[in-house]
């Protein structure tokens, strides 16, 4: 069941509120990855309109709140936070007559709490609302609401500039996947990839690239293979968690591009060695090749790294063996497009 909280002008709904809760979850951040199956799975029934809004904001929300007015006349209230396996909140409205989504006027804002995401949401609804903040909803006016249709949104900014935007082309009927930033408009990112509106996330290895010609065989327009692409590189991510963690700490302090540089790359030795610690045979052949290729058993020194690739931002940018084009494949360019920027592969 959805976790999301409705609470329409109503003594009677006041004073017996019905919620539905899904699996335990936590108030956060949602970097979104905006999936076609995220598009068109969830239908809505032909008596209501959804809204679905992914967090692109960083900033951390307990919950989403909707108020819904038919002119001036207050109608109803939703609060909603992500399911369990969701990076998503969701938003449900009913209108009385069809006629009523003409006019049909809505409010955003977000709540910020201690208390777990359902417990903020309960006290809402019993009249003791979060710490909440206005959303600008000016970006979302010329929308078209039309019962029986899903809304796909975006929440942008900060505290001080929330903002609701419509995903670009992101209607069920548009045919193909678009993401919020384009990877057509980054040459880093094509370099090893092509245009192909029927993939699943609108584009497909170059079957003349060096590094990903290899994967050009595989079928990009079939959902189960991509979703276990997708599902593999989000763990290849997810490995250099801790190099993620330096290197945005060492940003946030002001350190130098050389600073970041250097405690990247010997934390990418440190995993690298770490990854076998249940197979010392591996391990001592992985020493002894270090040893051999770079004179150290760790591996390659940072200063080995910037003679071999001749500045500090390629040093970084090598330690993390991005390929923006394989993420763009597997429905991730959004989801790391703040790492780009701070390897230096994106103009903030």
């Amino acid at each position: 069941m959805k976790r999301v909280f409705i609470m329409p002008l109503c003594i009677f709904l006041l004073a017996c509120i019905a919620f539905s809760f899904a699996e335990n979850g936590s108030a956060g951040t949602y970097s979104a990855e905006i999936t076609d199956e995220m598009r068109t799975a969830e239908t809505t029934g032909d008596d209501s309109i959804l809204l679905k809004v992914w967090n692109l904001s960083g900033l951390e929300i307990s919950y989403l709140r909707f108020d819904y007015y038919a002119g001036d006349e207050y109608r109803s209230l939703t609060a909603s936070c992500p399911d369990e396996g969701e990076d998503f909140y969701r938003s449900s409205y009913f209108p009385e007559t069809p006629g009523e989504l003409e006019n049909l006027r809505i409010e955003c804002s977000y709540g910020v709490s201690d208390l777990p995401p359902e417990d903020a949401i309960i006290q809402l609804m019993m009249g003791n609302p979060a710490e909440e903040h206005p959303v600008d909803m000016a970006e979302t006016a010329d929308l078209s609401l039309e019962c029986g249709k899903v809304y796909h949104l975006i929440l942008t900014g900060g505290s001080e500039e929330a903002a609701l935007t419509v995903i670009p082309d992101s209607s069920p009927d548009s045919g193909r996947f678009m993401y919020i930033h384009d990877p057509r408009e980054n040459a880093a990112a094509m370099v090893d990839i092509i245009d192909n509106p029927e993939a699943v996330y609108g584009f497909s290895p170059d079957p003349a690239s060096t590094r990903l010609g290899s994967y050009s065989d595989y079928d990009w327009t079939d959902p189960a293979f991509v979703a276990e692409a997708q599902k593999e590189r989000r763990a290849y991510h997810e490995e250099m968690d801790s190099m993620t963690d330096i290197l945005y700490r060492m940003r946030a302090e002001g350190a130098s591009m050389e600073e970041m540089a250097r405690a990247v790359s010997e934390e990418r030795n440190r995993i690298r060695l770490a990854s076998y610690q249940d197979d010392p045979e591996g391990l001592a052949n992985v020493r002894e090749s270090n040893l051999k290729t770079y004179g150290y058993e760790d591996g390659p020194t940072p200063d080995q790294l910037y003679e071999k690739y001749g500045s500090w931002t390629g040093v970084l940018q090598k330690a993390f063996s991005s390929n923006l084009g394989m993420d763009a494949c597997c429905g991730l360019y959004d989801e790391y497009y703040w790492l780009y920027i701070e390897l230096g592969y994106v103009e903030e």
